[in-house]
Formats: structure tokens, sequence, C-alpha cells
């Protein structure tokens, strides 16, 4: 059965939000509704310890605040809130954290504009595999910040920040930490200018790589020979010089 503490910390979550469609109408502190991990709405449990490991309200047309009580919820794996219409959404470090079990993250179409500290956020997860931050107008990470040289997960394999407002290419200093993990990453429609990073090199597990519409200029760094395993490629909407066939000679006399 759902363990009390959890279903007040979902009970706390609900409290801070606009459900307009009644999603969470089965979330409730009456008597047939005591058990969050029977019938409540995107709840999961954990069969043998009743614990919440996993809160999916994907699309749910929810709005209003999305409260830091989400952070009590501490042994969540999985955890998808994105594609809903929250207003605000507290302090990342107040919260996220906490949730050091996630392998799953997904805050697509919240507004992060001041979640500056973002990145420092993403990186005290030490098991997180999946990462969707797509739509949330994410500002660029500070170059300066020693985030950049953290490697906490050992296995970030799924990224997607795509459609935000990520201007600067340090973004792919604190990505080359992931050089043998990293499978799919999307940082698409941004605002990255300068050149394709030779460090794509490195990311030898690399199966979709997704860069367009960007403002990257130059031509295809030589090191792109070292990506046996891609199989999806997407630079369009670029300033691009050099053929594409050239990439084409380079990975079939390399692999």
């Amino acid at each position: 059965r759902c363990i009390d503490g959890e279903r007040k910390a979902l009970l706390a979550f609900k409290q801070g939000l606009a459900d307009s469609n009644n999603h969470l109408s089965s979330w409730g502190s009456e008597a047939q509704k005591q058990d969050c991990c029977a019938s409540w709405e995107g709840v999961y449990c954990d069969k043998y310890t009743g614990h919440v490991v996993k809160l999916d309200l994907y699309g749910s047309s929810l709005g209003g605040r999305l409260s830091s009580q989400v952070g009590n919820l501490t042994h969540l794996q999985y955890l998808d809130l994105s594609f809903n219409d929250f207003a605000s959404v507290e302090n990342l470090n107040s919260w996220l954290p906490r949730l050091s079990s996630l392998t799953y993250l997904g805050l697509s179409s919240s507004n992060l504009s001041n979640s500056y500290d973002w990145l420092e956020a993403i990186n005290m997860l030490p098991k997180l595999t999946n990462l969707s931050l797509s739509f949330c107008v994410l500002p660029s990470p500070d170059s300066s910040n020693t985030v950049f040289n953290i490697n906490s997960s050992k296995s970030l394999a799924h990224v997607d920040l795509s459609s935000n407002q990520l201007t600067s290419p340090s973004i792919f200093l604190w990505l080359s930490n992931y050089n043998a993990s990293l499978v799919h990453l999307d940082l698409s429609d941004n605002q990255l200018v300068g050149s394709i990073p030779h460090v794509f090199g490195n990311m030898s597990s690399l199966v979709y790589l997704h860069l367009s519409d960007n403002q990257i200029e130059g031509g295809i760094p030589q090191s792109f020979s070292r990506l046996c395993n891609l199989q999806e490629l997407h630079l369009s909407g670029n300033t691009l010089n050099g053929r594409p066939s050239m990439l084409v000679q380079m990975l079939m006399s390399t692999c």
C-alpha cells in the first residue's frame, strides 16, 4: 500500500496545480482513495516496498505551479511531467537533486527560463540515462562553471535539449563527459554558433545526432570519421560548407 509520507507529498504537489480537466480526480484523502498505489492516475509503486517509483503525467493538461514537493518522492526512478502548462517551476536545485534514483527525467515544455542552475541540478542525478528538456526556454550554461568537469552519471544515453535558447557551444563541453554512453543527442532549433566541435569524434556510441536549425558554420570535422555507430545525422538549417558526400566517404573509409 501507499506509504503515508509519499501520499502526503503527492497531495501537496497536487495542491499547487490547476487541473481544469480533473485529470487527477483519483488523487484524494478520502477513505476510498487512501492507497495511491492502487488507482491514482500516473502513479506507480514498487510492488514489494510500496514506494512510488514512477510518476507519469505527460500531456495531462495541468497548469499552475510545479511544486518542490515532488522532491519528497525520493525513491522515484521515472518522472515525466512533460507537455503540461505550468506557470512556474520552483527552483530545480531545491528538489531535483533529492531524486537520486532517477533514470528518466522529462520536463519538456516547462518554463525553465529562470533556472540558470539547471545543469548543476542535472549533474546531481547519478543514475540518469534519459533527459528530455525540449521547449523549456533553457538558458545557456555559464562556460566558467565547474559543472562541465563533473561526470556524476556514468550512463546518460538519451539527451533532448531541442527548441531552447542555447547559444554557447560550451554545452558540448558538458556533453563530452558522456563520450562512452551517449546514443541519442538532439540540439536542434537552438541558437548555437561557431563550428561543429571536434569533441563529437569521441562520442563513438552516437547513433542519432540532430543539430539542425542552429547558426553553425564551417565544415564537418574530420573527427566525424570515428562515428561508426551513426545511423541518423541532421544538419539542415545551418551555414555549412563542403559536400555531404565527403562525410560518407570518411565513414566508409574508417568504419
